[in-house]
């Protein structure tokens, strides 16, 4: 069996962002979980299928604080960043794409998840860091958007997705894709 080069293969980081336990749980803090998010596993091995390396960064499992989770995206040195955000996490989703891409403005940044989903134009209007967003369901979208960046073409022709056209003007496509 030949052996895989993964330095070629594009790196995705897929990120679910820090959130304290009282911060999403409230008074039942203490009975909150952090247990891993099967959306991101999913996202992931759907990308694997198809070429890329996935690394996932699960930061509340891990009691991941900003800092070491800019850390470990510039180490793995991804080409591409996805994050994750209901709306309690909305704040720290965009704080983790404004330092990526204060420490490297090359990294695609993608925000997907309920968030987006709901409010897609508000959401990219207010949070100026996020490239584009992923609404509704992502594995075929991210996957599509990412062939699309990794030939340097244009992405208005992807489905389920928002994003800021060349004159800055924030565009949702296809609708009938993202559920």
């Amino acid at each position: 069996m030949p052996e895989v080069n993964f330095d070629q293969l594009n790196k995705v980081v897929l990120i679910m962002p820090p959130i304290l336990l009282r911060d999403r749980y409230g008074k039942i803090a203490r009975v909150g979980n952090t247990m891993a998010s099967l959306g991101l596993a999913y996202l992931g091995a759907y990308l694997r299928k198809h070429g890329y390396t996935p690394y996932i960064i699960e930061s509340p499992a891990l009691n991941l604080d900003f800092d070491d989770v800019l850390n470990q995206i510039l180490k793995i040195n991804p080409a591409y960043v996805g994050i994750s955000a209901s709306s309690i996490t909305i704040y720290n989703t965009a704080k983790i794409a404004e330092l990526i891409k204060d420490s490297n403005p090359e990294i695609k940044t993608i925000i997907g998840g309920v968030h987006i989903t709901a409010t897609p134009y508000e959401t990219m209007k207010r949070f100026k860091h996020f490239d584009v967003g992923v609404i509704g369901e992502g594995e075929i979208t991210l996957k599509e958007l990412l062939n699309v960046w990794d030939k340097e073409d244009d992405i208005s022709g992807v489905k389920g997705i928002v994003f800021r056209d060349k004159n800055g003007e924030i565009k949702v496509n296809d609708k009938e894709r993202i559920y």
